[in-house]
């Protein structure tokens, strides 16, 4: 056979090589499975050869054997510390390492195997060629090894194989990345949808297009009491008896349409009661159109069923209440004119008289003179815009009494936005805005109790503070000069005991004055009257440092004229309580008090 016909079979063996390799792994074979092809494949195309694949861990730090099924036992166990990526780590670590091929001829003899030399040469691998499997970014994927009996390096022929089985591993590597980043994420939002399945308010699940439900939500679960396998045995089961013909009718023929459908029925709870349900089904298709998953929820309609089923009953009552609760509703069809009334809001607008009503013109001529323009005007404005809703004015009923009604409207319009009929409800507040308007009067008066209260007290605090200092202080300081008098005279009788009495006393008469001076101060500083308030909490602050040892600055800005004396008392009085709060309980180091005034007003 020619060389020229060798080569031919050469390369067509590793064409086939190459097809069977991606043959397993477009079927989705392991990486295990895909490498053992691999291996085999290689091996039968050189006698004598065996080969093994080798992967990185995620941390690039190691190597472990992937598939290396003609390799003994007990070199694999030997050689398993030596699988590092790093330098001198025999010929895949030191391959991996410096992402280049490593051709040992003999591992007897190579400087890179002193290390585990005995466990080669022990399992009769003399010759370990290792080439590093590289991605794109060129991280370091794995290796792939091929190994002799004898020494020897590799011909061009084993480089041809050597290349073409890294090739193959590293798109075997990366297409099973891949296809697991792929699934990973597939899982990752189908966890995210089943949760957001399970957490809405409504009953939820899905349906294969041969119409078997694949899925049920948690709310249908536990409603039902039901689990998706029991429920699969049986559909039909939590459906009353008396709705599954025509249920099932309606939704065979949307299958078929392949149509969204809607219908009510009632679905058995875990606890045997039956209730209402509005159910809705829409399909879901590929690209192509083609059904592949049916969706569906089911929302409990109990309530508006009894509703609508009492709603007859109720009308009459219903009618009665408004008249007893002053309350009524109606609706005006804007096309024919014609107006619906109860009888409750009838008496809201004409009393006893039951002659009108009938127009809405009627209606208009009760409002009082004085808001009818506010009321067309609010009218017009929810017909031409969708404005405010609510409204509040007076009517004056046929006998001339007047009573205020609150309002509310809601325009119901055609497709263009046109108005078509508009209805609403109205509830007498008459009383209530006589409540509002007593309890503000009520208000009012009790503003004015407090200022006279607080007029009362500041004039008590002035008058109190007068009177200490046009009595108590005079006689105090009366007291004062006697002693200063006596304690010469008292001196030259040279009673050091006396003396000592005398001299207590009079530092407790100074004692007193100075307290009964802050008394005083504290009930009406004269400096209030005289300077103002700036100055008045200027004195006010050193006096509560020179008592606390808090310091307090006192910031005032510049003011055209004195505020009204009754607000600077207030301010001081607020000033003097907020201090004694801050020594209390502030536990602060430092105050600061600014005054300012602008726009006729004073702030503190």
């Amino acid at each position: 056979m020619t060389t020229s016909a060798t080569d031919q079979q050469t390369r067509a063996a590793l064409i086939d090589s190459q097809r069977r390799v991606l043959e397993r792994i477009a079927n989705g074979a392991s990486l295990r499975e895909i490498f053992e092809t691999l291996v085999r494949l290689i091996e039968e195309q050189a006698h004598g050869m065996r080969c093994a694949v080798l992967l990185a861990d995620a941390r690039q730090q190691r190597l472990r054997f992937a598939a290396a099924p003609s390799i003994p036992e007990d070199y694999k166990a030997g050689i398993e510390p030596f699988l590092q990526i790093a330098p001198e780590m025999g010929s895949c670590g030191t391959a991996a390492f410096l992402r280049k091929p490593v051709y040992t001829r003999d591992t007897e003899t190579d400087p890179l195997w002193k290390g585990c030399r005995d466990v080669a040469v022990r399992n009769g691998l003399r010759a370990i060629w290792s080439t590093p499997i590289l991605s794109d970014d060129n991280a370091v994927l794995g290796t792939f090894a091929m190994y002799y009996g004898e020494p020897r390096l590799p011909s061009p022929e084993h480089i041809q194989l050597i290349d073409m089985a890294t090739q193959m591993a590293r798109v075997a590597i990366e297409a099973k990345g891949n296809e697991e980043k792929i699934q990973a994420l597939s899982r990752q939002k189908e966890d995210h949808l089943r949760l957001v399945i399970d957490t809405i308010p409504i009953m939820a699940w899905s349906v294969r297009p041969d119409g078997v439900v694949d899925s049920l939500n948690k709310r249908w679960v536990d409603y039902s009491g039901l689990t998706l396998e029991r429920y699969v045995q049986d559909p039909t089961g939590p459906i009353h008896p008396e709705d599954i013909p025509r249920v099932l009718k309606k939704w065979r023929a949307a299958m078929a349409a392949g149509e969204s459908s809607e219908d009510e029925m009632r679905l058995r709870r875990a606890d045997g009661e039956y209730r209402w349900f509005l159910v809705r089904t829409v399909p879901l298709r590929d690209e192509q159109g083609k059904i592949v998953k049916w969706y569906g929820t089911s929302t409990d309609i109990e309530d508006r069923k009894r509703a609508e089923m009492a709603l007859q009953k109720n009308e009459q009552l219903l009618s009665e209440t408004q008249v007893l609760g002053r309350t009524g509703s109606w609706e005006h069809n804007l096309i024919t004119g014609e107006i619906t009334n109860t009888e409750g809001n009838l008496r809201l607008f004409f009393g006893d008289d039951r002659s009108k009503g009938a127009r809405f013109e009627d209606f208009a001529e009760v409002v009082h003179r004085d808001d009818r323009e506010y009321v067309n005007a609010r009218h017009a404005q929810l017909l031409a815009e969708g404005g405010p809703r609510d409204i509040e004015y007076r009517v004056v009923w046929p006998d001339g009494s007047v009573h205020v009604l609150f309002g509310r409207a809601t325009v119901v319009r055609d497709a263009a936005g046109r108005p078509l009929r508009v209805y609403g409800t109205n509830v007498d507040i008459t009383e209530r805005k006589r409540a509002e308007n007593a309890l503000r009067d009520s208000g009012v008066r009790l503003q004015a109790l407090s200022r006279r209260l607080v007029e009362l007290q500041e004039s008590e605090r002035k008058e109190l503070a007068r009177e200490l200092h046009d009595r108590v202080g005079q006689s105090l300081t009366a007291l004062k000069i006697n002693i200063d008098i006596l304690q010469p005279a008292l001196a030259s009788q040279e009673n050091a005991e006396v003396l000592a009495r005398v001299a207590d006393s009079a530092a407790l008469l100074e004692a007193t004055m100075d307290t009964i001076e802050n008394v005083m101060s504290e009930l009406r500083p004269p400096m209030l009257d005289d300077h103002g308030l700036a100055a008045a909490l200027d004195w006010h602050a050193r006096n509560f440092s020179r008592r606390t040892g808090i310091a307090v600055a006192v910031r005032a800005g510049e003011t055209a004229g004195r505020p009204a004396l009754q607000g600077e008392i207030a301010l001081f009085r607020i000033a003097q309580e907020a201090l004694n709060n801050v020594a209390k309980h502030a536990r602060a180091h430092r105050v600061e008090i600014a005054l300012d005034h602008a726009n006729g007003e004073c702030v503190m």
